[in-house]
């Protein structure tokens, strides 16, 4: 980004929420999948070269969470991965949906909650954009 206005930022060592029941769903591989691999991708820096953060995702369809730990960033954006093997829902294509069930956007298990903190250091720590790759 070309200002840090337009980051996600915080100084706080509690998680704080920053994307709250995210809608996901994996590609179905193979036609018994019911769960498939994802990779988290942020792109962080920090206000000092001191200060650590922390971005925790977690599945609410299962309640299992990864942590993205970012140490030392610096005050240069980079990015920085986590997997989550094995958890993301796939796809439904016996519905006209891909929402397992039919279900859509109405179910909360079917989403993620992404929150971060600061977990080292007294600075401010920056999240410019996070991303889902398959894997």
């Amino acid at each position: 980004p070309d200002d840090i206005a337009e980051c996600w930022a915080t100084t706080s060592g509690t998680f704080g929420i920053m994307l709250d029941e995210v809608p996901i769903l994996a590609r179905k591989l193979l036609p018994a999948d019911t769960t498939g691999n994802v990779r988290f991708a942020a792109l962080c820096r920090a206000s000092d070269a001191t200060t650590d953060g922390e971005i925790r995702i977690t599945n609410n369809a299962t309640a299992n969470t990864v942590t993205l730990t970012v140490t030392n960033p610096g005050t240069t954006f980079d990015w920085y991965t986590v997997d989550f093997p094995a958890d993301i829902l796939c796809e439904d294509l016996s519905y006209g949906s891909g929402w397992p069930d039919d279900a859509l956007l109405t179910t909360v298990a079917k989403t993620l909650d992404i929150d971060f903190r600061v977990s080292g250091g007294a600075g401010t720590f920056y999240v410019a954009t996070i991303a889902a790759i398959e894997y």
